[in-house]
């Protein structure tokens, strides 16, 4: 953000601003107190488990030029301090002039899956022609967003990612950032245990659209059955990978795990290490950088150094290859998952699975749908109120799990971990890595 003084903060806040110089300028805003720097201003957010209005005496003492705060309950002659109604309504204000003054362009990616991935490639691709300013780690809510938005310097493109488990929360966050371009990756099923269906899904995904520019584009995943059916007033671009209409691939080869496809204007690009899934999330990449005009070598070049952590991570030891995809789950993720574990080249085939979480009365059907595609893999482990439904060899839980798998694993394996995060297969990964 542009460096604005105390006194323009507190306009912008409508807070009421206790300080002997309100000419100050500054800039970094920080809501954690333990990574304070010099001059940054630290933010008080209230949460449902924590309260970081406590904490502004010790941003302070580490040096922060002002407290923003909620809490009429604190010492206004510790520092330059800052009363707000509402701390996180602070910030979705600063955040707001920081875009209404931003003259580059604003990329918005939402999506039941690939919602990460695509946000990654999108930047790493646009980094090729501009400077880019991406969400970092999970900063896609009502409060990393704004938060994003405000670590905005001079960069020419925002790639900002919009995550959400209730309706209402991404039209908040698409106000906030009036995309120019919005992507929407897929509607699956995760968070359908708090939506309800399918159709609540889209109908919150679509909530992207509420702040876009009327002149925009909407680039939608053309192959998904829910989103090839929209209308929007904002222009639409459908990518397909499996019909040749929009911005689709005209052919595909698969060269052992990587892909080689060929676009309706017969330009080639290879992409490594990919699912079937994920092939989707490039070809959206693709079409936004097309759309900001980058050149067919600068997209080839930008393809080459895409990196998605954590994602589909293959790690090769000794005795095993392991596929690490413990970030997250969903159906379509799952799925998506295996179908990569089929194709890669290696002897037996091995599915460590776990729970898919938030999908509330639908848990039972989604993992008896997931036991579907587990036919062709060698092996099936499993632990997890909901996973047992997927078949194979259950364990009670992961330690369990951990425990008796060498008994049934043998050397020369290829091995897929997936589950959601909140199971903590992660464990699981680096047993395996150091056996």
């Amino acid at each position: 953000m542009k460096r604005l003084s105390l006194k323009e903060i507190e306009k912008i806040t409508g807070g009421k601003l206790f300080a002997k110089d309100d000419t100050l300028k500054v800039s970094n805003f920080s809501k954690d107190s333990r990574n304070i720097k010099k001059n940054d201003i630290y933010v008080g957010i209230k949460g449902s488990n924590f309260n970081g209005n406590l904490f502004y005496k010790d941003a302070i003492d580490k040096g922060a030029a002002l407290a923003i705060v909620d809490n009429d309950n604190v010492d206004t002659s510790y520092g330059n301090i800052l009363i707000v109604n509402n701390s996180m309504e602070a910030i979705k204000k600063l955040a707001l002039y920081e875009r209404d003054n931003f003259k580059g362009k604003v990329i918005a990616v939402t999506g039941s899956v690939g919602k990460t991935s695509t946000r990654t490639i999108i930047a790493k691709l646009l980094s090729e022609k501009y400077s880019v300013l991406s969400t970092k780690l999970n900063y896609n809510n009502e409060i990393g967003l704004p938060f994003t938005i405000l670590e905005h310097t001079d960069e020419e493109i925002m790639v900002l990612e919009m995550g959400m488990n209730h309706l209402g929360e991404i039209e908040r966050l698409s106000n906030i950032a009036k995309p120019d371009i919005a992507v929407i990756t897929n509607v699956g099923t995760a968070h359908i245990g708090i939506l309800g269906s399918r159709e609540n899904i889209l109908k919150a995904k679509m909530e992207i659209t509420s702040g876009m520019n009327k002149d925009g584009v909407l680039i939608l995943n053309g192959d998904n059955d829910l989103l090839s059916t929209v209308k929007s007033k904002i222009k639409i671009s459908f990518c397909n990978t499996k019909k040749d209409e929009g911005f689709y691939i005209k052919s595909l080869n698969r060269i052992e795990n990587n892909i080689k496809i060929t676009l309706y204007n017969e330009e080639n690009y290879l992409l490594e290490n990919v699912t079937d899934a994920t092939i989707m999330n490039y070809l959206l990449a693709i079409n936004v950088a097309k759309i900001l005009d980058l050149s067919y070598e600068q997209i080839k070049n930008g393809l080459k150094k895409v990196q998605i952590d954590d994602r589909m991570k293959v790690i090769k030891t000794s005795k095993f290859v392991i596929i690490d995809d413990t970030y997250n789950a969903s159906l379509e993720a799952v799925k998506s998952a295996i179908n990569y574990l089929e194709n890669y080249k290696g002897k037996r085939k091995v599915a460590i699975l776990g729970d898919i979480l938030e999908v509330g009365d639908f848990g039972e059907n989604i993992h008896r749908e997931i036991s579907t595609v587990t036919k062709n893999i060698d092996l099936v482990l499993t632990t997890g109120d909901n996973a047992i439904y997927i078949g194979g060899k259950h364990f009670k839980n992961i330690d369990e799990l951990i425990e008796n798998m060498y008994s049934y694993l043998k050397e020369g394996d290829v091995i897929l971990v997936k589950a959601s995060h909140g199971m903590h297969f992660s464990k699981i990964v680096e047993e395996l890595k150091n056996k």
